[in-house]
C-alpha cells in the first residue's frame, strides 16, 4: 500500500514539475531575456546588443536531420536580410563537434554555445529544432517548433519590418 501511495505521489510531482517548466517557457509576447554566450569563434556575444533589428534564434544540433536542412534556410535568410535581421544558432553540443560539422556544412551566421543548456531551459526548449523570432523592440513574436520553411519565415520577417 505504501508503494502505491509513493508512486501516486511521484506521478503527481512529475506532472506538477512538467507543468511548472512549461509555464516558464518563453512564448510569443514575452520580452527576450538577456542572452550572453560564447560564440564558436570564442567571443562572448550578447543577443540584446542586436535590439533594433529582428532577431532569429534557432536551437539546433549536428545530429538532428531537420536542423541540418534548416541551416540552408537560415543561411538564405541571413544573406537576404543582412541589414535588418540578426540570425543566431544555439547548440548545447561541444565546440569540437560543432566546429567539425560546420567545416562540412557552412553556417553563415554566429553559432552560440549553450553547453549546459541554460538558455535551452530558460526558453523552455524541449525539442529541436526550435526557433524564436524577436521584433526590433525585443519582444518574442513567434515561437516555432520543427523545421522552418523559407516562405513562412520570410512572411514573418516582412510583417515585422
Amino acid at each position: 500500500m505504501n508503494t502505491r501511495k509513493s508512486l501516486l505521489f511521484l506521478s503527481f510531482a512529475l506532472i506538477f514539475l512538467c507543468l511548472a517548466a512549461d509555464s516558464l517557457a518563453l512564448e510569443a509576447g514575452d520580452p527576450l531575456p538577456e542572452v550572453v554566450l560564447r560564440s564558436l569563434s570564442g567571443e562572448y556575444t550578447s543577443v540584446s546588443f542586436f535590439k533594433g533589428r529582428i532577431i532569429i534564434i534557432n536551437f539546433w544540433a549536428t545530429w538532428c536531420p531537420p536542423c541540418k536542412k534548416e541551416i540552408a534556410v537560415l543561411n538564405d535568410i541571413a544573406r537576404a536580410y543582412r541589414k535588418d535581421v540578426a540570425v543566431f544558432g544555439l547548440s548545447n553540443e561541444d565546440p569540437i563537434t560543432i566546429r567539425n560539422f560546420t567545416r562540412l556544412q557552412p553556417v553563415e551566421y554566429p553559432v552560440l554555445l549553450d553547453g549546459e543548456s541554460n538558455i535551452h531551459k530558460r526558453f523552455g526548449v524541449l525539442q529541436i529544432p526550435a526557433t524564436f523570432i524577436v521584433d526590433r523592440a525585443g519582444v518574442v513574436r513567434k515561437k516555432h517548433s520543427g523545421p522552418l520553411d523559407f516562405t513562412e519565415i520570410r512572411k514573418t520577417i516582412e510583417s515585422l519590418r
